[in-house]
Order: C-alpha cells, then structure tokens, then sequence
C-alpha cells in the first residue's frame, strides 16, 4: 500500500512529494542521530562509572603506598634502627590495597582499558624487587622515592584519564578538584619522608630548616600549585568543608615546624604527626569521591530518562509523520483541488518545522550552492543573528577568519561526496565575540540520489575550550605575579642549555632570593609582599632580553635564564643590574620598601649541562652571598 500510494502521489504532484518527504527524512535522521548519540553517552557514562571507582581504588592503594614510602624511606636512612615492626605491618595495609584493586579490574572487565598503562603493573610487579632490596639496604633512600612516586603517580593520572571521558561539566569540575587534591596530597607524602631524613640527621631546629634542600622546597612549591588548582574546580561547599577538615592541631602544628623548627622533635614523632595531617586530608578525598557517587548516579539516572523520552517522542514522530503522509497522499489521490492539496502540504511543513524549531541545537539548512533557507531559534540564540539577516547568506558571514582554509576544504570534500563531517570552528557572533562551535555538517538527498540540502547542527563549546586554557596557565604560570612557574622554567632551562650546545654559547642559570622580605611581610603585612613580589618581577624582566626568561618559583626566590651568551661578563653585567634595579625603594601606602638581592650564578657548559644540577650549584653560590653579606652575586666555584 505504501508503494501505490506513492505512486498516486508521484503522478499528481511530484514537487509536493518532494517537500514532504524532506522533513520526513530530516526527522528521521535526527531521532536517529539523536537515539544513538544517548545509547553511546549511557554506554559511556557505565564505563566512567566503572573507571572513576577505579580511580576510588586506586587512590586507597596510593593512601596505604605513601605510608610504606615513608617508613622504608627512613628504615633504610636509620640503618634499620627504626620503623621496624611498623613497616612490616604496613606493608600487610598495602597488599590488601593491591588485591582489593585486582578483584576489581578482573570483576569489572577493566583490563582492556589498563592495556596502554602496562607500566603500572609492571612497576606493581617490582614492588616484591623493592621491598627485598630494603629489607637488606642495598637501594639508596632517593631511589625508593623515585619508586614509589612514579607508581603513586601512574595510579592517580587514571583520575586524568577519566576526565577526558566526561562530557559533564560538574563532573569535569569534580574530577579535575580529585586529581588536583590528591597530586597535592602525594607531595605531601613526599614531603613526610624527606623531612623525615631532615629530622633524623639534624633535628628540626630554625637554621636546619631555613636552608632546606631544593628538592623539599620545589616540593612544597607543587603542593601549593596543586593545590590552587583544586581550588580553581572545587565548589564553595567543598573548600568549606576542606577548611573544617583542616582546622586542627595537626595542621597548626606542621605549619609551625615548617616556619621555626623544633629541635626537640624525633623522627617518629615528625612522622606520625605528618601521618596525621595526610590521614585528615584522605578525609576529604573520601568526601570527593561521595559527592562523584551522587553524580554518578544522579547523569545515569538523567540519561536513561532521556533515553526513553528521544525513542518515545522519536516513535511518536514517526508515526505522526506516516500518519499525516499518508492521510495527505489518500487526499491527493481522490481529490484534484490545488487549494486543499496546498494547504495540507503547508500544515504539515508548519508541524515538522515546530520539531526543528524547537531541538536544543543550532540547525541551519542551506541549499546545495551554500544559500541559506533556513535557521532555528536556537541559531539566532548562539550567534546572535536574526533569520532574517542570514536568509539567502553563505554561512561565511559569521565565519571568524581564524579557521586554516584546510579545515573548509577537508569540510568541502566530505560533505560533496555525501558524508558527515565533524570538527570544532571558530565563529564570530553578530556582536564581534567569538565563539567556539561544535559542528556537525551532513548533505541530504533526493528521491533522486541528488543532493538537495545541507543540514548543519552546532553546539557552543566555548566555555570548555577557556576552562582548558585555564588549567594549562596555572600549571605553567605563577598566580600572583604572571612570571613562570618552576615547571615552565625548568623547561625553558633545558630548552637553553640545548641551544648553547647547538650554537657554542653559553647558558647561564640565576638563583635569586630576596634579601628583607620577610621584614616587609612582618612590618607591612603579605599584601605589600604581594606587592614587592609584582613590582620585583617586573623590575628583573625589564633587565633581561626578550629571549631571556624570568621565573618565580617560590616564595621570594626567582630564577633566571639566559640564552646563547656569548661571553661571561655579560652575565655578570646583567646580575649587577638587576641588584641596582632590586634595591631601588618600592612605595606603597606612603612608605618606602625596601629589599635587595643576593644572586648565585651557574653556567653551562662549564659548570654542567644538566639542567637539576645547574640550578643546585646556583642555589649554593646564592647561599654562599647571603653568608658574605648579601645583595651581591656570585658564581659557582667548587670548594
């Protein structure tokens, strides 16, 4: 019956079969599209689901590994003298931790998923390797760091593997809080154990502390970079109860080792207080973790609703369709009146056009010469532009002149030989804000296999792309004062030495610590530190060339890098200016601040091409100026 209807039809009025049948497919398509689009994101949402409780898993064996870091780190310092029994029932804690994680990955099928992280298991394996090796002292205290943090950290970037996964930007938000908190965490167990070695050689007195190794210092720099991040996805709610979490002795007690010492502190008693401090901190990540079950199952529940509303509505359309097709195609066969005939066509164009009209994307259709015959409400909402404005355009007009002629070609190809094309774009609103777009271009057919329309369907993006670039800025940026980090220094340290290499030069490494600052945070308060800090940084950029760096890597020291140098006075002519630059006063509030600098130098290729060991013998050289004085420099020498 549907062929001989069609064919009444196609002998009456093919142009009006023509115009039917072209939302028909066009609803088709969608529901479709649009069934099958939720099928893949609850597919998707059981895999996150399965993946983020691996993370949970996880991050308990990174909990119970950091702890067995800590304790074999110092058994094996103190030549077994203590932590004995300790670390043997440790090590009990932790096994349980790994066969906990086993079951799971087995009971939930995950090993498909684990196939391109081989290296943690391979590292797992070790663990046995390892604990022989300490057990008998024949592994140095750096290496079992080494060991246990690289595993620590494998583990915990199975978090940063979910959040790649998740479309949703509450739980985007709370994944990234996850990974951030617990990185910080993990330097923190770092933290425990070295300061552990600090306590049990020198005690945790005033001058130990002041001249902590740069490798404690860069550590509690991550933790404070990690920690800002966090802060940068946590909700109110969550810092709030990060704060009550955090609100002890404990941590009281830490900040004032940290800041004066104690020389009447032993290693044990350092250690469980540190204990103490990390266990309060797994409090929150617990917290964490609830809050992602609540959200877990809260999308499940939000994608199987939708799942069932798109194939109740797309079967209701449907019907309606072949309903109001049919019943049009038994009026053109018995009846020869255009003027009915033109009005059942209009009234189901109006309907179909209210299914459109109303889809929660933007959907423009244009002709096969790029002329646009229609848009939705939803387009004018996202770009700005009335319907009227755009009817009878080429989409180019809200083009933002930033997408590479290559994406529009590949586009072009795709969609010209009848396929789909995917990709992201750049617009431009009727405004002049730009915008990025998700798009989705496909062609449409005839009854004839000609293409007669393409339908393009777009979603605004914008705000992932700018949380994306925020998070690459904080990790390579200093907050307060815009500088680069430690990190991105570092790799523009390595970047210098290879040019120096290449060209025969020199690279040089500053160390600079501020002389007088803590006098000024004392007498002023942190704000004219702040202050100090910006007009500092600024001050030693203004010194430099514009292919030379400046960092900020902590508190009130900076390093800075200079590239292809070509003779060693020029360095030392740049770290007199600076001193000048850095003892000029610095006003703020009507009073005159004043700090300088003492600056130790260290040169590749004469003092090393590696970029950790440059900047330890810069940072002796700097203790060396501030033992003879301060605010002045000097280079590297060995003694």
């Amino acid at each position: 019956m549907v062929l001989i209807a069609t064919m009444k039809l196609l002998r009456v009025n093919k142009n009006l079969l023509f115009l039917i049948l072209f939302p028909v497919l066009g609803i088709i398509v969608f529901s479709i599209i649009s069934i099958n689009n939720t099928i893949k994101k609850l597919n998707q949402n059981e895999e996150i689901s399965k993946l983020i409780q691996l993370s949970f898993v996880d991050n308990a064996l990174v909990h119970q590994l950091q702890k067995e870091r800590g304790l074999s780190y110092a058994y094996v310092h103190s030549q077994g003298k203590i932590f004995n029994k300790t670390l043997f029932e440790q090590r009990k804690a932790t096994d349980i931790a790994l066969v906990q994680r086993q079951q799971y990955i087995h009971k939930n099928n995950l090993r498909k998923h684990l196939s391109l992280k081989g290296d943690i298991q391979i590292n797992i394996n070790s663990l046995a390797d390892t604990r022989a090796a300490v057990d008998g002292f024949s592994v140095k205290p750096a290496d079992i760091i080494i060991y246990f943090s690289t595993l620590n950290q494998q583990l915990i970037d199975t978090i940063f593997s979910t959040i790649q996964l998740s479309n949703d930007s509450a739980m985007s938000n709370l994944l990234h809080a996850y990974y951030y908190f617990a990185k910080s965490k993990e330097y923190t167990g770092v933290e425990r154990a070295l300061l552990a070695n600090v306590a049990y050689d020198n005690c945790l007195n005033l001058p130990v502390m002041k001249s902590l190794p740069l490798e404690i210092v860069s550590i509690r720099t991550m933790q404070h970079t990690h920690f800002t991040l966090f802060k940068q996805f946590a909700d109110k709610s969550l810092q709030h109860f990060y704060q009550q979490a955090m609100t002890n002795e404990t941590l009281d007690k830490i900040n004032s080792i940290r800041k004066y010492g104690l020389a009447e502190l032993s290693i044990e008693s350092w250690f469980n207080l540190a204990t103490e401090h990390i266990n309060q901190l797994h409090l929150v990540e617990n917290e964490i973790t609830e809050r992602l079950l609540i959200r877990l199952n809260f999308l499940a529940s939000d994608t199987k609703n939708t799942l069932i509303y798109r194939v109740v509505f797309s079967l209701l359309s449907l019907i309606m369709t072949l309903f109001l097709f049919f019943k049009l195609s038994h009026k053109i066969a018995i009846e020869s009146q255009q003027t009915k005939e033109l009005a059942q066509q209009k009234e189901t164009l109006h309907k179909f056009k209210l299914i459109v009209e109303n889809t929660l994307n933007s959907v423009v259709i244009t002709n096969p010469q790029g002329r646009i015959e229609y848009v939705n409400k939803h387009f004018a909402a996202m770009s700005g532009y009335r319907s009227e404005d755009v009817i009878g355009s080429n989409p180019r007009i809200w083009s933002s002149g930033n997408t590479g002629i290559e994406t529009y070609n590949k586009l072009y190809l795709a969609i010209t030989k009848g396929k789909y094309w995917q990709g992201e774009l750049q617009n431009r609103r009727n405004n002049g804000e730009l915008y990025w777009a998700k798009t989705t271009i496909f062609p449409v057919k005839s009854v004839d296999n000609e293409i007669s329309h393409f339908i393009s369907i777009q979603s605004d993006i914008t705000q992932q792309k700018h949380d994306k670039e925020t998070v690459e800025y904080l990790a390579n940026y200093d907050e307060l004062t815009g500088l680069p980090s430690l990190r991105l220094g570092k790799d523009r340290l390595e970047q210098a030495i290879l040019s120096a290499q290449r060209h025969n030069l020199i690279a040089a490494i500053m160390f600079i610590d501020l002389d007088g600052f803590k006098q000024v945070n004392d007498d002023f308060g942190h704000s004219a530190g702040d202050e100090v800090l910006k007009v500092i940084g600024q001050r030693i950029v203004k010194e430099l060339r514009q292919t030379d760096t400046v960092a900020r890597i902590g508190g009130d020291e900076f390093i800075v890098i200079m590239t292809n140098v070509k003779k060693p006075q020029a360095v030392n002519d740049v770290a007199e200016k600076i001193i000048n630059s850095v003892k000029q006063p610095i006003y703020y509030n009507h009073a005159a601040l004043r700090v300088s600098a003492s600056i130790g130098i260290a040169q590749a290729p004469l003092h090393g091409i590696k970029s950790a060991e440059l900047l330890n013998k810069a940072d002796k050289a700097m203790y060396k100026v501030k033992k003879a004085g301060k605010n002045n420099f000097a280079i590297y020498q060995e003694r």
